[in-house]
C-alpha cells in the first residue's frame, strides 16, 4: 500500500471524468508524477525546466513564467502590428 507523501494517507485511487486518478481527495497528486512511474516529466513551455503538475492541462511551472510567456507574446503581436 503507498502512501501520500502530503497527507500521510493510504492509497486511495479516485477515477475523475477525464481517467486521472489521484492518491487522496485531499492531496490530488496524479499518479503520472508520482516517483517510478513511467510517464514523462513535463517539460515548462517558456523555461524548459521539468516540473511537477498540478493538473492535467498545465504547460508552465510557475505564474511567473506563465505571466512572461504572455507578455512575450504580446510584445510579439504589438511588433508584428507595427
Amino acid at each position: 500500500m503507498m502512501t501520500c507523501s502530503l497527507t500521510g494517507s493510504g492509497l486511495v485511487v479516485v477515477l475523475m471524468a477525464q481517467s486521472f486518478a489521484y492518491l487522496s481527495k485531499l492531496c490530488q497528486i496524479p499518479c503520472d508524477d508520482l516517483p517510478g512511474s513511467n510517464a514523462p516529466q513535463p517539460v515548462c513551455k517558456f523555461c524548459e525546466k521539468p516540473f511537477r503538475r498540478r493538473r492535467k492541462d498545465q504547460i508552465y511551472c510557475m505564474t511567473t513564467c506563465r505571466q512572461q510567456a504572455y507578455q512575450d507574446r504580446q510584445k510579439a503581436l504589438k511588433k508584428a502590428g507595427s
